[in-house]
């Protein structure tokens, strides 16, 4: 019987979360596409294989070839870890291969741990939160030029996307930009949460009274603790216009004008489109701006002392 990548890799590696599997099934599909030169026959590339992970064995051959890659470090130490994930599907007898590679994952690491500069791409479209912000206002201009908050419910197509993307906009810049996670806030009462079981406390809510608003993050990909995130006030006052107005109960707070959810891939072009940035970049620059501060002082600290900044963070500064 076929077994998948996916279950073959959670078998062998129970603990580990969904997206970092799916993360490596990619990436063996990407392998698998680079390498049918090879004397591997692949009926179905979805299924696991043990002939592929022989190709893997040169490992000279193969880390020179990832080295010389045009792609960020950190996208390298993916396909290392993917190679060593697929070396390990059987059992010991790659070993000795494995802990070579292992080698080149610290090397990668301590690189992108090290390496404070921008990359290519992100220098090309690195802004500020200054400018962010002021197309945020212009989304907000253009909302009230329109008059939306006076017409009539259900608003068309186009005055919805518009209000939406307004929202969306303000979000990540009134507030610390998350990932995508705001996608998936569902609005719930403050009395209705107190309620809610530990099942359905594992997602997202926007939890929304009279008196109180605020987010509960249950379910965050990257983090396993749940969080409670506070708004401004003047984002507070944003989204309980929208809100209201919208009269929005038991919804997901942003959705598609049709009322079905919006997916990962269809946010990330919603805020690309109204920001002209993707979700990682905003929190580069956020994060960048927020700390540049305390960054200065970590790096010269370690110049002045004679080692990494890596050292200096993880050895030497405590709290």
């Amino acid at each position: 019987m076929n077994i998948t990548w996916f279950d073959k890799i959670r078998e062998n590696r129970p603990n580990i979360k969904d997206i970092t599997i799916n993360n490596y099934v990619n990436v063996i599909y990407t392998l698998i596409d680079i390498g049918r030169g090879f004397n591997v026959s692949f009926k179905n590339k979805q299924f696991y294989n043990p002939k592929f992970s022989v190709l893997f064995i040169n490992t000279v051959s193969i880390i020179n070839d990832i080295k010389g890659l045009t792609i960020a470090n950190s996208t390298k130490k993916l396909y290392i870890q993917t190679i060593m994930v697929l070396l390990g599907l059987e059992g010991l007898q790659y070993k000795t291969t494995i802990d070579i590679y292992n080698i080149t994952l610290k090397e990668l690491h301590l690189n992108i741990i090290n390496n404070t500069s921008k990359s290519e791409k992100d220098t090309k479209n690195w802004t500020t939160m200054n400018k962010l912000i002021n197309i945020t206002i212009n989304k907000e201009k253009e909302v009230y030029n329109t008059q939306i908050y006076s017409k009539s419910i259900p608003l068309k197509e186009h005055d919805y996307n518009l209000l939406r993307n307004y929202i969306i906009c303000c979000l990540h810049t009134y507030h610390p930009p998350r990932r995508n996670i705001f996608r998936t806030v569902r609005l719930i009462t403050e009395k209705e949460f107190i309620k809610l079981n530990d099942e359905d406390l594992a997602i997202n809510y926007l939890i929304y009274d009279i008196d109180t608003i605020y987010f509960y993050l249950g379910n965050q990909k990257s983090n396993n603790n749940t969080q409670i995130h506070y708004i401004s006030d003047k984002l507070k006052n944003i989204l309980v216009k929208y809100i209201t107005f919208l009269n929005l109960k038991n919804f997901d707070l942003l959705l598609h004008s049709r009322h079905n959810e919006i997916t990962t891939s269809n946010y990330s072009k919603l805020l690309k489109q109204n920001l002209g940035v993707s979700s990682s970049l905003i929190r580069k620059i956020y994060s960048t701006e927020s700390t540049s501060d305390a960054w200065d002082t970590i790096n010269n600290t370690a110049v002045s002392l004679g080692h990494s900044i890596h050292t200096q963070k993880h050895y030497y500064v405590k709290k």
